[in-house]
């Protein structure tokens, strides 16, 4: 509050430096306001004028061995399928449980209105709309509805294999290609008992998740290594194999085999499938389009925007061996030899519009594999039998499950270099141990998480008259925080990071004001130069006066949270920041806080009133308040002595305060907000 114009203001400050570690108290000393005497109505009559609130998500990713980062954005953070874009941050960001299940609150904008849940865990969705409602966000797969089998022409009989009669817009099919079950809409297998999805698999009797996080953690590594690139290629390059070490041999005896998903990073709906031959024969492009061929996954996609009801990471399905007379057969016998195939971008064509829903599996371009000069510039497939330039199929071994691991590049195109080769991933397991060859070995220790980190960012502004009345711009004071909550897998807090930025302008305030901001639980604190420490009331007292501080100045507090036991939405709400108005002293102060947040031990708490009880106002029934924490940065503060809800200021705050926040809530996006 600007009373009498000022002839003079000292600028500029001082670098930040003379680090310096303080141990913080950790008991509660937190020392309500004088509200016991009578005098003061209920806190729960005012309206706290907060612009966060907390809301329950519940996320249940029904994938058993997979512990997730999740991030919750308040619009879609992906430019398509699997790139997300740049310069976003989420809203809130937490671990799901080993089963990939999360339940609690996050505090978010009241203004959110549609919320998305992202992860980058390989093998499970990477981005979904969350499911609004009064009781909170909610993804849960269990939920998601399978549909009906497809009925556009794609299967003619009802026997397996399925014969496919049409590919994509009801052309005739003359590729050979089968099925081993019918499948809905969305490309999902809706042959009754056709996918299982064992609790553990490998010899190490694990938790899907276990193994794919194990290999994912490897080919990552592996993939960024600059020691396996070779030619500008990635480095998962170096683990393309031939044919007779990518396909499975079968022993003496036979063996029965079945292939796992256990995830996907492709742009593409790619179809998966397999075929066999007798060992020793040679395999070209057009003997590859002459013979039976078997869908196993007409869609491989493990889950987008664009569809309810996707493969989930461990869903596991056995193949089957038709000998010359159709009979089917779980046991492939000694002689044959198993590949695989992929059509790439192969359930419902070139676009993610009206194809992808009609159920369609594309046909192979026989134009493609009838020469072998074609072939890699038109086909539409790969197959694990291509040799040298042509190979898309890596293959690692897992020591610990003593699993094969295939991976699949599913953009054949020679003009484009191939990414890290998991477009599709997927494990077999025979009931014959065959070994790893010469396959480069994945070692058995599992990853330790990564840390999580929370962002929260705002704007605090105050208005210092308290406790008298004020103009109500609230830009005495403004302070841009960003805090940066560090968490473990089990989401406990281990450090915040938090800087303030003072960004008030000259001639703002005449009275010197102090920022400080207190805790419950401090932690051991790491002060730069210029910052004090009060152990008595657990707060942190900038000793230069806000009017003496340059703009843009920048104070960075360090607090290291380890045993405390917090999680990262307790030190989250864990906050609670104020000016010091007039004098900086350790007693008998004035204090301003935002609204029904309390005062510290070291205020006068006499000062509260009925007329200013909370740091709320009496003007107009309290629709002021003398405080506030805004959800964004840069936010364009009220003119000098304008009433924040005036014309040319923010005048849609009005009607935010007289509806108590039910209406409005993004006012400070509008008005001047928005120029």
């Amino acid at each position: 509050m600007k009373r009498i114009k000022r002839n003079s203001l000292v600028t500029g400050l001082y670098a930040l430096m003379l680090m310096g570690i303080v141990t913080g108290c950790d008991k509660d000393v937190y020392n309500p306001g004088n509200d016991d005497d009578g005098k003061l109505p209920p806190k729960e009559d005012y309206f706290d004028f907060a612009l966060t609130g907390d809301v329950q998500l519940n996320v249940n990713y029904d994938a058993p061995g997979y512990r997730a980062v999740i991030e919750v954005y308040d619009q879609n953070p992906m430019e398509d399928r699997r790139t997300k874009k740049e310069g976003i941050s989420p809203i809130f960001v937490a671990y799901t449980d080993i089963n990939g299940k999360y339940e609690g609150k996050m505090n978010i904008p009241t203004a959110v209105k549609e919320a998305y849940l992202y992860t980058g865990l390989f093998g499970l969705p990477t981005c979904v709309k969350l499911e609004a409602s009064a009781s909170g966000y909610t993804y849960d797969v269990t939920k998601s509805a399978p549909g009906t089998r497809a009925t556009n022409g794609v299967i003619n009989d009802d026997k397996v294999p399925f014969k496919l009669t049409h590919g994509l817009s009801g052309t005739d099919r003359y590729d050979n290609v089968y099925s081993l079950t019918t499948w809905n809409g969305n490309g999902i297998p809706t042959l009754g008992g056709y996918l299982t999805r064992p609790d553990k698999v490998g010899a190490a009797n694990e938790a899907i998740g276990v193994v794919s996080a194990r290999v994912d953690n490897f080919l990552v590594a592996y993939n960024n290594d600059e020691a396996n690139k070779v030619s500008g290629a990635c480095g998962n390059a170096k683990l393309l194999r031939n044919p007779d070490q990518i396909n499975l041999k079968i022993p003496a005896g036979g063996s029965t085999v079945s292939v796992s998903f256990m995830g996907e990073a492709a742009a593409y709906l790619n179809s998966f499938g397999y075929y066999y031959y007798p060992t020793g024969q040679t395999i070209t492009p057009e003997s590859f389009y002459k013979m039976k061929k078997y869908l196993v996954f007409p869609n491989s996609s493990g889950g987008d925007e664009q569809s309810t009801m996707t493969l989930k990471a461990g869903q596991t399905a056995k193949l089957l061996y038709f000998d010359k007379d159709g009979n089917q057969s779980e046991l492939f016998p000694e002689g044959y030899t198993i590949g695989w195939f992929l059509i790439s971008n192969g359930f419902g064509g070139s676009s993610f519009s009206a194809p992808y829903a009609s159920g369609y599996v594309n046909q192979l371009d026989d134009f493609g594999y009838s020469s072998s000069s074609y072939y890699s510039g038109y086909r539409n497939a790969c197959m694990s039998d291509d040799t040298g330039t042509d190979r898309r199929f890596i293959s690692v071994y897992d020591e610990k499950s003593k699993m094969r691991i295939i991976g699949i590049e599913d953009y054949v195109k020679s003009s484009q270099a191939p990414d890290d080769y998991k477009d599709l991933l997927f494990a077999v397991t025979t009931s014959k141990d065959l070994g790893g060859s010469d396959l480069e070995p994945v070692p058995p220790t599992d990853p330790t998480p990564e840390p999580g980190v929370l962002p929260l960012s705002g704007t605090l502004a105050f208005e210092d008259i308290w406790p008298g009345g004020g103009d109500y711009d609230l830009n005495d004071v403004m302070i841009e925080y960003n805090r940066n909550i560090t968490f473990d897998a089990n989401n406990k807090a281990t450090k915040s990071v938090e800087t303030f930025k003072a960004v008030q302008k000259k001639g703002s305030a005449t009275n010197n004001n102090f920022f400080a901001c207190q805790y419950k639980k401090l932690g051991k604190m790491t002060l730069p130069a210029g910052v004090k420490a009060e152990i008595a009331t657990n707060s942190f007292v900038i000793e230069t006066s806000a009017k003496e501080i340059a703009e843009g100045t920048v104070y960075q507090i360090e607090r290291d949270l380890t045993g405390l036991n917090l999680s990262q939405t307790d030190v989250a709400s864990d906050f609670n920041p104020y000016i010091i108005t007039k004098q900086y002293t350790t007693e008998n102060r004035v204090e301003v806080h935002l609204p029904l947040a309390d005062m510290t031990s070291a205020a006068d708490a006499s000062l509260m009133t009925k007329d200013n009880a909370y740091y709320v106002g009496s003007k107009d029934g309290g629709q002021y308040p003398f405080a506030i924490n805004i959800p964004i940065t840069g936010f364009v503060p009220a003119d000098e002595t304008y009433r924040i809800d005036l014309e040319g200021q923010y005048p849609a705050f009005a009607n935010w305060a007289k509806s108590k926040g039910t209406t409005n809530q993004d006012w400070y996006k509008t008005g001047k907000g928005a120029k």
